[in-house]
């Protein structure tokens, strides 16, 4: 790779070093929200990137899993979603 790297830090949670990259604060600089023409620069990360989808992850439902109908085909699923709410539910293959 030849991606340059900006600054080494240690992650706040794990203590793990991690590599912040030039195209890394690029990516920051173009996504900072900007306000009556002032932008506001959107920091660093102060986690490692495992803590960081570990974070991201921990708000999806995963321990609560409900049997369902496909609302396509009418096959039996295991959804997030429980059966009484209206949302519609599709098993993968006719997701994609």
């Amino acid at each position: 790779m030849n991606e340059k790297i900006v600054e080494t830090k240690s992650c706040k949670h794990c203590s793990v070093a991690f590599h912040v990259m030039e195209k890394d604060r690029e990516f920051y600089d173009q996504i900072s929200p900007v306000f009556h023409k002032q932008k506001y620069a959107i920091p660093d990360p102060t986690l490692c990137p495992d803590c960081r989808q570990q974070r991201r992850m921990s708000f999806r439902n995963e321990r609560s899993l409900y049997s369902r109908s496909c609302d396509a085909t009418g096959d039996s699923i295991i959804s997030i979603y429980s059966p009484d709410k209206h949302y519609k539910v599709y098993n993968q293959n006719k997701w994609w």
